[in-house]
């Protein structure tokens, strides 16, 4: 039982290392286009002054804040 030489006993055969290469580069050539392509939520946490009025009466004006806090997603286009 001899082996071929050139090659180590445990050595794969080329057509099973191709395989092996084809089978990760193809997940990982995805997972990396997703990873590019997908538009991730981003946090929100946000808070502006801000004056209140009532309708009608200019000066019922008082002092207040606009807090939002969320998520976002933005639009590709």
């Amino acid at each position: 039982m001899a082996h071929k030489a050139g090659r180590g006993i445990m050595e794969p055969p080329k057509e099973r290392l191709k395989v092996i290469m084809l089978c990760t580069a193809l997940p990982l050539v995805a997972v990396s286009a997703f990873l590019f392509i997908y538009n991730f939520p981003k946090k929100i946490d946000l808070e502006y002054p801000a004056l209140e009025y009532r309708v009608g009466k200019p000066e019922s004006g008082e002092v207040t804040t606009i807090k939002v806090k969320g998520t976002t997603k933005s639009a590709k286009i």
